[in-house]
C-alpha cells in the first residue's frame, strides 16, 4: 500500500512539474489533477498504441485508481460535484471508459484529442458546457 501511495505522490509531482495546466479557481484541484493526470496517462498510451491490458502496470494502476474513485460501485465521489467539475467527470469517466474498453480507431483517437482539449480549456476557465 506505501508503495502505490508513493507512486500516487510522485506521479502527482510529475504532472504537476509535466503539465502547462492552469487550475481555475472554480475548480476543484483534485477534480483537475487526476482528470488531467488521467488524460495524460491515456493520450501516451493511446498514441504508442498501447491498449488498457498492455499498459504498464504504473498506467493501469492511474485508470484503476480513477475509477475506483469516481466511477466505481463503491466510489467515493461519486455524485459529489456539480457544474464544472461535474462537466469535467463527464469528459474523463467517458474516457476512462473508452481505453478500458480499448480505444483502437484512429477516428476516435482525434476523439479522444478533442476530449483532451475540452478537459483543459474547462480545467483552465473553471467554465464547462453551461447548459441550463
Amino acid at each position: 500500500m506505501k508503495k502505490i501511495l508513493l507512486m500516487l505522490s510522485l506521479s502527482l509531482i510529475l504532472l504537476s512539474a509535466c503539465n502547462s495546466v492552469n487550475i481555475h479557481e472554480d475548480v476543484d484541484e483534485e477534480v483537475a489533477e487526476d482528470a488531467l493526470q488521467l488524460m495524460d496517462v491515456v493520450t501516451t498510451n493511446v498514441d504508442k498504441g498501447t491498449l488498457y491490458e498492455d499498459a504498464s502496470s504504473e498506467d493501469q494502476n492511474v485508470v484503476d485508481s480513477y475509477y475506483s474513485k469516481y466511477m466505481g460501485e463503491f466510489s467515493t465521489k461519486k455524485d459529489l460535484y456539480d457544474d464544472v467539475d461535474e462537466d469535467i467527470l463527464i469528459i474523463s469517466n467517458a474516457t476512462t471508459a473508452r481505453y478500458m474498453e480499448g480505444i483502437t480507431l484512429e477516428t476516435e483517437k482525434d476523439s479522444l484529442k478533442d476530449s483532451e482539449e475540452r478537459l483543459k480549456e474547462f480545467v483552465e476557465s473553471g467554465e464547462g458546457y453551461n447548459i441550463d
